[in-house]
């Protein structure tokens, strides 16, 4: 019974995983709008009409979007409770702390934009910097997610089990993943091209990276839990078999 509880906690966190995607797209794509991202060289006029455009539509996009970022946690909980079958114990942990720390990086500018939101009225100046501050943060902030990723890439590949958790190919997935998330962090030196918050190498390529790892994980996750909960289910059923006969003998 621990063992059936067992998997299906970290199977309910698993699926934070596609619950997050599903979630925070649908807040800060289609709800609140900032996906396409507002061009870097916008001016101050601009960013005000959009803030004044629509604030309560912006708020109700922002406050899922924030929500949604705390599904990362439980996510990251499943790979940690995965990668600790590997005998990587420190790794799962960091992982596990890079993934929680990620959740509050994407919450942060949420707020940022939301008290951009609360007064629209104010001057479009003011609100311009609220905007740049948020969209530097919510671009250019990839340590937390390189590290996490690069973890579970890392321990993928250390995993030298006969039967090992994720195969060898998921490690040198992670890795590439981790590495094509990078030039995010330099929007803070670009305000057009690829390099820019809204440019193709900054936003567009790490957004689609995502967009096949989060699948891509959830399927090997999946699995791994399903092949923890079989072998979990195989060491206890001897012990049962065995416990039967002396129980009945004991009558």
């Amino acid at each position: 019974m621990s063992a059936t509880i067992s998997s299906r906690l970290q199977m309910l966190c698993a699926w934070a995983g596609p619950a997050f995607v599903l979630s925070f797209c649908v807040g800060i794509w289609f709800i609140a709008g900032y996906v396409p991202p507002h061009d870097p060289g916008a001016s101050a006029l601009q960013i005000a009409d959009f803030y004044q455009a629509h604030p309560g539509r912006i708020r109700a996009g922002l406050l899922i979007t924030m929500f949604s970022a705390t599904l990362w946690i439980p996510w990251a909980g499943a790979l940690s409770a995965q990668m600790k079958r590997m005998c990587h114990p420190v790794l799962a942990d960091v992982q596990l702390g890079c993934g929680i720390a990620t959740s509050v990086f994407v919450i942060l500018p949420m707020m940022v934009w939301l008290a951009a939101s609360y007064r629209p009225e104010r001057s479009p100046e003011l609100l311009l910097f609220f905007n740049d501050f948020a969209f530097i943060m919510f671009v250019g902030l990839v340590a937390p997610a390189y590290f996490q990723i690069t973890c579970v890439g890392i321990a993928a590949l250390a995993d030298k089990a006969t039967n090992p958790v994720f195969p060898r190919w998921v490690g040198y997935f992670n890795i590439w993943v981790a590495l094509l998330t990078l030039p995010g962090g330099l929007c803070v030196f670009f305000k057009d091209g690829p390099f820019a918050w809204n440019g193709l190498l900054a936003f567009w390529m790490p957004l689609t990276v995502y967009g096949v790892w989060y699948p891509t994980m959830f399927w090997m996750l999946r699995r791994a839990i399903h092949a923890q909960a079989a072998e979990q289910v195989r060491r206890e059923s001897p012990d049962r078999h065995s416990s039967s006969p002396s129980a009945v003998s004991a009558l």
